[in-house]
């Protein structure tokens, strides 16, 4: 993977090679985290989360203070996995690379600085939160699904629009791409990774932190403490403002792969809802009874609760179903009206569904279901 930034060097090969690779990074920051014994504990649960990926090769991105680590390097030798030493000398500043520059390595394999054909390169956290783990399955099977599209990845709301930045197709915004959550199935240009770089180093605001503009209350600022421009959400920031609107702009398809229930247009709207004097008689037709908005909710949400996802419903379940896409069928802006038309061309009389929707120049050309 020559390139103008890093140099890479294969320090230890596995046993087992396939195509496929799930790509993580592990370094030492500094100042050093806090409480660096639970990435090491995540390395250590690797052993059992490859096993979510059959044919896919982990591969592991370290800086020298993780390469030289020996009790790191024979957990890595138990893990089978490639790992690859980067070294950025024009980021690097008193033996370390600067913040958290190293999180955009596990990213490479993405573009064209990588010389073997690229057949699915997914990109996950070193020590995933519990839902990762448990959507990882989705990125798995729908790369095997010859879906066309050059990259996709786990989305969990898609009911509302958290920035200005954020592009939309028909409408509905592109949600937040999370770092460890998506999958690359082919080559972007690299040059996307050098021009990021440089508006960082310009100091464009932008490119610095999530600015006051982006206004999301699921993203507050990324604070530039002690890890300067290169701190917090900076690969997320890379993802989302330089690397998404390129496959757009691009023409690519993008695979946003979700599990819609719906109860969620409900949960992610209830503000829009409450100031809606309609939506008590809405909620008194969906539910067949006469009480307030904020009961009706309560109601709608535990109804469809389902944890173990059994997902069969009583004939009264069946009915709630059926009024609720009536109501935002003659009534489109109660939800908004592009939210409304989505639901309705995607899920109509579906209450819970796992798919990939497939997006290419800012509209929806497929849904697959699993």
């Amino acid at each position: 993977m020559e390139n103008s930034i890093c140099k890479f060097n294969t320090i230890y090969s596995p046993n087992r090679r396939y195509a496929n690779t799930v790509n993580i990074v592990f370094f030492k920051a500094n100042p050093p985290s806090k409480n660096f014994q639970q990435y090491i504990d995540g390395l250590k649960s690797w052993k059992e989360y490859i096993k979510i990926f059959p044919g896919s090769q982990l591969q592991i991105f370290v800086d020298k203070h993780v390469a030289e680590d020996e009790e790191l390097f024979e957990i890595m030798k138990d893990l089978d996995a490639r790992v690859i030493l980067f070294e950025c000398p024009k980021y690097m500043k008193n033996g370390f690379h600067v913040g958290l520059f190293g999180t955009i390595m596990r990213f490479f394999p993405a573009f064209d600085i990588n010389t073997h054909a690229l057949s699915v390169a997914h990109i996950c956290e070193l020590e995933p939160i519990e839902q990762e783990i448990t959507r990882w399955p989705l990125l798995d099977s729908f790369s095997k699904k010859h879906t066309g599209v050059s990259m996709q990845y786990l989305i969990t709301n898609i009911y509302k629009k958290y920035s200005d930045f954020q592009p939309e197709f028909e409408g509905i915004p592109y949600p937040w791409i999370i770092a460890g959550r998506w999958s690359a199935l082919e080559k972007a240009p690299f040059k996307l990774v050098e021009d990021f770089l440089e508006k960082i180093d310009s100091g464009d605001k932008q490119f610095n932190r999530y600015t006051s503009e982006l206004k999301a209350d699921l993203f507050s600022e990324r604070i530039l403490s002690g890890h300067g421009n290169y701190s917090f959400g900076v690969d997320e920031t890379f993802l989302n403002l330089i690397y998404l609107p390129w496959l757009i702009k691009a023409g690519r398809k993008i695979g946003l792969i979700m599990i819609y229930v719906i109860t969620e247009p409900i949960y992610y709207n209830k503000e829009r809802i409450f100031k809606d004097k309609q939506s008590k008689v809405y909620f008194d037709f969906i539910l067949q009874k006469n009480q307030s908005v904020h009961s009706s909710i309560k109601e709608f949400l535990e109804l469809f609760y389902d944890p173990e996802k059994k997902r069969e419903l009583t004939e009264s379940k069946k009915q709630i179903v059926t009024r609720f896409y009536q109501v935002i069928k003659k009534y489109p802006n109660w939800l908004g009206a592009s939210l409304s038309k989505f639901l309705l061309h995607s899920f109509q009389d579906k209450h819970h569904v796992t798919c990939m929707i497939i997006v290419q120049n800012n509209k929806l050309v497929d849904i697959l279901s699993v």
